[in-house]
């Protein structure tokens, strides 16, 4: 972070900033090198639990971007989130600006359709409403959207240039990024991280496309001591969203194929799981793949994408 302060010059007019932790104390710290006008919480989700201990830890560390010597301007806050109100309570000196899907969020997307290319929504403001076509896949894009809007209407920018902005977005690699495989298969690369949450998200999502939903899962990685049993809990839910298959790796997630179920499969390596994945998988067929950064998921991905007969160890 300091580096980035380093660079930002009299030529920019906003800088973009992430908070990243996994400790109790660091984001309090960012937050007295930066001193943010304008701060977004997404949301509050079971993700480096080792050093956070809890949810409730993870919102409590969140919270601590709202409550640096200097008070932001905006609070962008997650008016769906379990920990709103905690947050809420925090923002003494800040206007607070809500978004999310709910009619009580002060930016909120309604009407939602989602279609091949991501989805549309109506986008609802305080200045008024647009119709908005997102080039970005998921229900949690969607949200996503909205935040960037409230970030944008709290800096005075109008519904007009927001839709032009959220309509000018494209996937980033990674982050549900559709890309095609060898066989002709729709291939959805999610490998940039894992929790418990995001894949939910991402199996409700892949369970509503059209064609055989195949999860292709690593571990999820810095969960603590309930690391097993949201694993295996990862299985019920991918389960009860719809998914057809489940394909994994990594120690824990044999807990995951395990509550899964039938048409689970573990593996004890990546090309195991891609040989038999590519063996199985027709045009028709959506194969969604993600995982922790430390189980190197976007491998599977890499192999998926060429002409192969065999991939060899891996």
């Amino acid at each position: 972070l300091p580096l980035m302060l380093s660079r930002i010059g009299d030529e920019h007019r906003y800088a973009v900033i992430e908070m990243g932790a996994n400790h109790a104390g660091e984001i309090a710290y960012l937050t007295s090198l930066a001193a943010p006008e304008v701060v977004v919480i997404t949301n509050a989700a079971p993700a480096h639990l080792e050093g956070f201990g809890s949810v409730e830890g993870v919102a409590r560390a969140k919270g601590e971007i709202l409550a640096g010597a200097r008070r932001p301007d905006f609070a962008i806050l997650n008016a769906d989130d379990d920990y709103f109100e905690y947050w809420t309570s925090l923002c003494e000196g800040s206007d607070v600006v809500s978004f999310g899907l709910t009619a009580v969020a002060d930016v909120r997307a309604g009407s939602i359709k989602f279609t091949g290319g991501g989805s549309k929504f109506k986008l609802h403001t305080p200045t008024g409403q647009v119709s908005v076509s997102l080039s970005l896949h998921g229900r949690h894009n969607i949200l996503n959207a909205c935040a960037a809007a409230a970030v944008a209407g709290s800096l005075g920018i109008d519904c007009k240039q927001i839709k032009q902005g959220l309509e000018a977005a494209q996937p980033v690699g990674g982050r549900l990024a559709p890309v095609k495989s060898a066989s002709g298969a729709t291939l959805f690369d999610d490998t940039y991280n894992a929790n418990p949450v995001s894949v939910q998200a991402a199996a409700e999502f892949l369970a509503a496309q059209t064609g055989t939903s195949w999860l292709v899962l690593g571990d999820m990685a810095e969960l603590g001591s309930d690391a097993e049993v949201l694993h295996a809990h990862t299985g019920w839910v991918a389960r009860e969203a719809g998914v057809d298959k489940l394909l994994a790796l990594g120690p824990l997630s044999r807990k995951t194929v395990e509550s899964f179920g039938a048409d689970g499969y573990w593996y004890e390596s990546v090309s195991e799981l891609v040989n038999s994945l590519q063996a199985a998988i027709g045009n028709d067929d959506v194969v969604l793949v993600k995982g922790s950064r430390s189980m190197g998921m976007e491998r599977v991905v890499e192999l998926l994408t060429y002409d192969y007969e065999q991939v060899g160890s891996a």
